[in-house]
């Protein structure tokens, strides 16, 4: 089916059938076709196309939430010279099939992506090379047809972008990631998938045959990534281009810019309860940066894109005071840069020091699972997202707080943090939460990352072993990356408790599997500090 979207007889009243059949000049723009891939399966797929002779390059998108949506971008990049092809992905919208949370889209038995990038190739209209575009659903698609390596695919552009859907996604920390996963999925009609999810809540091969950050080795399309330090998958986009950069070698190929943006929040100075200056919303070389990503890989122009460092990110800062130290972008060659892993301990009295307390202790608190610490910003989408201030919550008596004294100077942590702790439980299943805030000389706690550890996968989120009451255990708890300068007077603080809702499920202190409606245990938590149990939270500290 052929439709010409454009009159090309403007100022005509009456056209003759033949005249305007035969009219050279009338170039159709867009068709809309159904694709079949290689197990009868046909997606429906639009093809816009220039007024220019070709063969062209085509730029492809596939989506679950409607190609229609891409036209406007796809009638600006035609006007470069490409052909524009979009496309509803396996089992939504018009497409045939059945979604099946991007299995297809990936590298399996059936390859969606593959057969679409190679079906493009034989076109005559195409010149037989292929760049991917799209964010969220639409740069996990990028990546599982990255990973099933077609020929044809020179770059992609993967915009706020999951690598490992396990832990980028669904079980963070082995938690589930109760409102991002449900209300996704209703999002889409496909609520009868969250007990599909729920069943595999364990780290097995379903996750694997999904998981980027395996593949990489084997990708042969360049990428560059766009992320957020509050979007909800933030530290998968970094691992996938970590993963690609390391598979590379000394060439870098692949870029990454990471805003200080959420991740319906890019390229915006709002986020939260937070207003960042003017030059958050973009970096050096951001104008049409996707279009230059483009024109250098498909038709060998050189606008200078390879030229620029291969990480920019945003370091943060005090966005009261605009003398403050940060609230700038940097560059680098590669991630993560060059720091200090330094351990800052908890101690008494709600102490925070990199000094290790001289003497042991413990501290206690009740997690009631009727009564979880309600979700209050961070790396969310259906909840608030950002930094927020966490003064309300920080005064429950299931937080326990942990703070520095007023910082004598500056200090700057970028990269990956990680709490080291050493707790026990008088439950046999429970979970500790983690959060690292910067407090302003007003009182404000404002979030910068959260994390979670459900502790039956303290021996691999592979397998369950369950607690013994009282024991202690040493647990790690990745709360991902940040970039950030903590400005003089300002402190730091550890906030740990046992819930984070609806964030993450609660868990109900049993042996049960999460969400399956077991009936919830009051659980009596321990932290231990000190000499022999040295409880921190690891910083990446940068030395000026």
């Amino acid at each position: 089916m052929l439709h010409c979207e454009r009159s090309c007889w403007n100022g005509f009243v009456v056209i003759p059938l033949m005249f305007f059949l035969l009219a050279p000049s009338c170039r159709r723009e867009r068709e809309t076709v159904m694709v079949p891939m290689r197990d009868g399966v046909h997606l429906a797929t639009d093809i816009y196309f220039p007024q220019s002779p070709g063969p062209h390059p085509a730029l492809l998108s596939r989506t679950p939430y409607g190609k229609s949506r891409l036209s406007t971008i796809a009638k600006q990049w035609i006007q470069e010279g490409y052909v524009v092809v979009t496309q509803d992905i396996r089992g939504t919208n018009d497409s045939e099939g059945t979604f099946n949370l991007f299995y297809e889209d990936g590298w399996g038995d059936i390859e969606d992506g593959y057969d679409t990038i190679t079906w493009i190739e034989a076109q005559p209209w195409s010149n037989g090379e292929v760049c991917t575009f799209g964010s969220s659903a639409l740069a996990i698609t990028q990546l599982g047809a990255a990973g099933s390596v077609p020929p044809g695919m020179r770059c992609m552009v993967p915009v706020i972008v999951p690598s490992d859907g396990y832990q980028d996604t669904a079980f963070q920390g082995g938690a589930f990631r109760k409102s991002l996963v449900e209300n996704w999925l209703a999002s889409l009609g496909e609520e009868d998938l969250i007990p599909t999810v729920l069943e595999h809540y364990r780290l097995s091969e379903w996750w694997q045959e999904r998981n980027f950050l395996e593949r990489t080795d084997l990708v042969e399309s360049t990428g560059f990534f766009v992320s957020g330090w509050f979007d909800i998958f933030q530290q998968g986009a970094l691992n996938a281009f970590m993963g690609l950069d390391t598979a590379g070698g000394q060439e870098t190929r692949h870029r990454i810019v990471i805003g200080p943006w959420t991740h319906t929040g890019l390229y915006q100075r709002r986020q939260g309860e937070l207003t960042f200056p003017p030059n958050a919303v973009s970096w050096t070389g951001a104008e049409n940066f996707e279009l230059a990503w483009f024109d250098f890989w498909l038709k060998g122009i050189d606008s200078g894109i390879t030229e620029e460092p291969a990480v920019y990110y945003y370091t943060m800062g005090d966005t009261d005071d605009p003398r403050a130290p940060g609230n700038e972008w940097r560059s680098a060659d590669h991630w993560p840069v060059e720091s200090v892993s330094t351990p800052y301990y908890l101690g008494s009295e709600g102490s925070l020091s990199p000094t290790l307390p001289e003497t042991p202790g413990e501290l206690h608190f009740t997690y009631d699972p009727n009564d979880p610490v309600p979700t209050l910003g961070g790396n969310n989408l259906f909840l608030e997202r950002g930094p927020y201030d966490q003064r309300e919550l920080e005064a429950r008596d299931d937080v326990l707080t942990f703070t520095t004294p007023p910082l004598s100077s500056p200090l700057e942590v970028t990269g990956r943090v990680k709490a080291r702790l050493w707790v026990a439980s008088d439950a046999p299943d429970t979970d500790f939460t983690v959060k690292l805030t910067d407090v302003y000389p007003d009182g404000r706690s404002i979030l910068l990352l959260d994390g979670i550890f459900r502790m039956r996968f303290r021996e691999g989120f592979d397998q369950e072993a369950f607690l013994a009451p009282g024991e202690i255990y040493e647990i790690e708890v990745d709360l991902w990356s940040t970039s950030i300068v903590f400005n003089k007077g300002h402190q730091i603080r550890v906030a740990i408790s046992s819930s984070n809702y609806p964030r993450f499920g609660i868990n109900t202190n049993t042996v049960d599997p999460p969400e399956s409606g077991a009936e919830p245990k009051i659980a009596n938590q321990t932290i231990h500090y000190g000499p022999g149990h040295p409880s921190q939270i690891l910083l990446p500290v940068v030395r000026p």
